[in-house]
């Protein structure tokens, strides 16, 4: 697929998944083109994945994807401003978090979680021990393994075939973003613990 200037909604038969990030290992965009690859030959190409981003693996991860033959993703390759960004997800009906299965993948929550949380999109992301007690599956994020293509997949089919899921994932988690990520949320957690 070329790299388009705008990724069309999920309306039709198009489902949009997005990845934004900087190629870095423990994203674990491996997994992801995996499942890519599971969904192009299970469905027929309707969820396309969108890999907004630069970075160390690119190439390598560019490589895989035409080796995996893969038809139902687009790359964005360059460094995209907030506001672009902002579009992008907008656009997406799914956005991705990590799916790396190292030992800094397992300890961390990237930024783009909280990021996605706080814009109300449905975001699938790996069950860590970073994220668990902090996120809560089927109601603020849908969790899938780390490092494995077919449980992300599947994920990603729940969340395709449920609008109603999607939602309430999507609008659990900007509250719960809200109530405990937001500057305000912070602000109050800093002046509680300085009294």
């Amino acid at each position: 697929m070329n790299s388009p200037t705008h990724i069309p909604s999920g309306k039709g038969n198009r489902f949009n998944v997005l990845y934004f990030g900087s190629y870095i290992p423990l994203h674990g965009v491996d997994v992801i083109l995996k499942a890519a690859k599971i969904l192009q030959d299970k469905d027929k190409g309707t969820v396309v994945f969108t890999f907004v981003g630069t970075g160390q693996l690119l190439p390598e991860m560019k490589e895989l994807a035409s080796r995996l033959g893969l038809k139902n993703v687009c790359f964005v390759e360059r460094f995209v401003k907030e506001d672009e960004l902002a579009g992008f997800i907008s656009n997406a009906d799914i956005c991705l978090g990590i799916f790396g299965k190292s030992d800094k993948a397992l300890r961390v929550i990237p930024c783009k979680v909280y990021n996605c949380l706080a814009i109300g999109k449905p975001l699938i992301t790996s069950r860590t021990l970073a994220t668990d007690g902090v996120l809560t599956h089927n109601e603020n994020v849908y969790f899938c393994n780390p490092g494995d293509p077919e449980s992300l997949a599947e994920a990603v089919l729940t969340l395709r075939n449920s609008q109603s899921l999607r939602n309430k994932i999507a609008q659990n988690g900007m509250e719960y973003s809200n109530r405990n990520f937001s500057s305000d949320a912070i602000g109050r957690k800093v002046a509680q613990i300085i009294r």
